[in-house]
């Protein structure tokens, strides 16, 4: 990760996360019906395959933003990465932008 700053978006419900996120829907837990939060880091990310690596001479695909779903009483639920942030994102509150310590 490059990025000294995220973003975080929320609190919301896990499933209204993804939703913007990715358009997933999904029954929450009680533990995840609110109290959740967007993170979003900017970088260079690569995607993890369970196919494994690469073959000879491919590189593995790169994105520019990487996303994870904290909820206060499950800890990190959900993560991935991608090429742009959907503008649903925005519906959830926020950004607070937060440093990070190095």
């Amino acid at each position: 990760m490059t990025g000294t700053t995220v973003e975080v978006y929320g609190p919301s419900s896990r499933s209204a996360i993804n939703k913007a996120v990715s358009d997933t829907v999904f029954k929450d837990t009680a533990a995840e019906r609110n109290g959740c939060y967007l993170i979003i880091y900017h970088g260079h990310f690569e995607a993890g395959s369970s196919a494994g690596p690469p073959p000879p001479g491919l590189k593995p695909p790169h994105y520019p933003i990487a996303d994870n779903v904290w909820c206060a009483k499950e800890g990190y639920t959900d993560g991935g990465v991608d090429i742009r942030l959907s503008p649903a994102v925005t519906r959830l509150g926020g950004p607070v932008v937060v440093a990070l310590k190095r």
